[in-house]
C-alpha cells in the first residue's frame, strides 16, 4: 500500500514538471516568436543570414533573409523579438562586430519616438545606414592623389617585402628581451648572484640584438623610407580627412531628400495618368488633322509672307481716303439723332407691313392680281396723343412713342439714344 502511493506521488512530480516545463516552452515562444520588419540599404557587404539585430549591445533579433528587390536594392528582413517594438522614427546600421574582419557585421536598430510599427513594415533609405568601405572612400580621391597612396603603399610594401620571418624573429626575442629586462629590475635588489645573472642575460640580450643587427637596420631604414614618403603626403591626407564628413553627408542628405520628394511625384504621376491617357488618344485625332491643314498652313505661311507688300500698297488709298472721311465726320456726327430716331422706331414701322405678304397674294387662278379688302368703319373723332394705343386721330406732331402700338408704350426710349437726340 505503501509503494503503490509513493508511485502515485513520483507520477504527480513528473506531470507538475512536465506541465510545468511545457508552459515555459510556451511562454518562451509566445515571446520569441516577435514580427518582421524589412530594411532597405544600398549595400549589405558582409552582412549573413543568421546575423545578430542589436540594440544598445542587446541582442533583439536576428537577420532573417536577404533578397534584392525590384529596384536592385539589398532587402534584409529582420526577425525582432516581440519584447522589443521598433516605432515610427526606428533606424537601422550595419555594424562591424570587430576590426579584423568584413563578414561578422550585425544590424543595429533604434526604437524611434512614434507609434509602433506594423509587423512587416519596411524602413527605407533614410531610416537606415551602413559602413563605409575602404574602396569607397578611395574612389572619392582624384586620381593624382590615389596615385600618390599607392605609391606610398607600394613603398610600405617594398620596405617590408621578404622579411617576415625576420620581423617575427626580431618580435620574438625582443619580447624575450623585454621580458628578460622586466625581470632583471627584480632582481637587481636581491642579491649579487641574481645581480651577475642579471648581467649574464643581458649579455646574451645584447649578442642576439647584435647578431640581428644588420637584418633589423635594413628593416629600419626601409620603414623610415615609408615613414618619410608618408609624411610627404601628409597634406594630402589631412585634406582628404578633411573633405571625408562633407562628402559622406552630401549624398546622404540628397537621397533623403529624394525620398521624401517620391511621394509627392507618385501622386503627380496617379493625377497626370487620365489626362495622358486622353493626350493619346488627342494626338491620334491630331495627326490626320495636321496633315490636312497642312496646304492651309501653308497658304497662311504665304499670306503671312506677302502680307506686308499688299498692306504697303493700301497705303495710297488711305492717303486718299483721309479727306473724305474729314468730309464725313460731320455729316455722321448730325445724321445720328435720325439713326436713334428710327431705330426706335423700327419695330412698329415694321408692324405696318406685317400683313403685306397676304394682301399680295395670288387670290386665284383666273388672273385676280390681289385679294384687296377695304374695311370703311366710321373715323373716330377723338384726339389721343403719342402714348395712348387706342383708336383716335393723334395731336401735332402726329408721332406714337415706340412701343405703342403692342400696347406698352417705351416711355424711356430716349435714354437709349447713342447721339444725344433732343426731345
Amino acid at each position: 500500500m505503501a509503494l503503490r502511493e509513493t508511485s502515485n506521488r513520483a507520477a504527480t512530480v513528473v506531470a507538475a514538471l512536465l506541465l510545468t516545463a511545457l508552459a515555459a516552452v510556451w511562454l518562451a515562444r509566445s515571446g520569441s516568436d516577435g514580427y518582421e520588419v524589412t530594411a532597405v540599404f544600398d549595400q549589405v557587404n558582409g552582412l549573413v543570414e543568421g546575423a545578430d539585430v542589436t540594440a544598445a549591445g542587446t541582442v533583439v533579433g536576428s537577420v532573417e533573409r536577404i533578397a534584392l528587390g525590384d529596384d536592385g536594392l539589398p532587402l534584409v528582413t529582420l526577425r525582432i523579438d516581440g519584447n522589443y517594438r521598433l516605432e515610427r522614427g526606428a533606424t537601422a546600421e550595419i555594424r562591424e562586430g570587430s576590426a579584423a574582419g568584413q563578414v561578422n557585421r550585425t544590424v543595429q536598430v533604434e526604437r524611434g519616438d512614434g507609434p509602433e510599427l506594423a509587423d512587416g513594415a519596411t524602413l527605407g533609405l533614410a531610416r537606415t545606414d551602413q559602413p563605409v568601405e575602404a574602396d569607397q572612400v578611395l574612389s572619392m580621391l582624384d586620381r593624382p592623389t590615389r596615385t600618390q597612396v599607392e605609391s606610398a603603399l607600394a613603398s610600405l610594401a617594398k620596405a617590408t617585402g621578404g622579411e617576415g620571418q625576420d620581423l617575427r624573429a626580431s618580435l620574438a626575442r625582443s619580447t624575450a628581451a623585454i621580458g628578460n629586462t622586466a625581470n632583471l629590475a627584480a632582481e637587481i635588489g636581491a642579491d649579487g648572484e641574481a645581480l651577475r645573472t642579471a648581467i649574464d642575460r643581458g649579455g646574451e640580450l645584447v649578442a642576439a640584438l647584435a647578431g640581428s643587427r644588420d637584418r633589423l637596420t635594413a628593416t629600419a631604414e626601409r620603414l623610415r623610407s615609408a615613414l618619410g614618403v608618408a609624411a610627404a603626403r601628409q597634406t594630402e591626407l589631412r585634406r582628404i580627412a578633411e573633405r571625408l564628413p562633407a562628402g559622406l553627408t552630401a549624398p546622404r542628405q540628397a537621397l533623403e531628400r529624394l525620398d521624401a520628394t517620391v511621394p509627392v511625384l507618385r501622386a503627380l504621376v496617379a493625377g497626370a495618368g487620365p489626362g495622358v491617357e486622353k493626350l493619346v488618344g488627342f494626338s491620334r485625332a491630331l495627326r490626320p488633322a495636321l496633315a490636312e491643314a497642312a496646304p492651309a498652313l501653308d497658304q497662311a505661311s504665304a499670306l503671312v509672307g506677302d502680307a506686308p507688300h499688299q498692306l504697303a500698297r493700301l497705303d495710297p488709298l488711305l492717303a486718299a481716303a483721309q479727306p473724305t472721311l474729314r468730309t464725313l465726320d460731320p455729316v455722321l456726327r448730325s445724321s445720328g439723332p435720325i439713326l436713334d430716331e428710327a431705330r426706335v422706331r423700327m419695330p412698329d414701322f415694321f408692324s405696318f407691313f406685317s400683313n403685306w405678304a397676304d394682301f399680295t397674294s395670288v387670290y386665284d387662278a383666273n388672273g385676280h392680281a390681289a385679294r384687296v379688302g377695304l374695311v370703311l368703319p366710321p373715323a373716330p373723332e377723338n384726339s389721343i396723343d403719342g402714348s395712348d394705343p387706342g383708336a383716335g386721330n393723334l395731336i401735332a406732331p402726329f408721332v406714337r412713342t415706340p412701343g405703342v402700338l403692342e400696347g406698352e408704350p417705351w416711355q424711356d426710349y430716349q435714354d437709349s439714344f447713342l447721339f444725344g437726340a433732343g426731345e
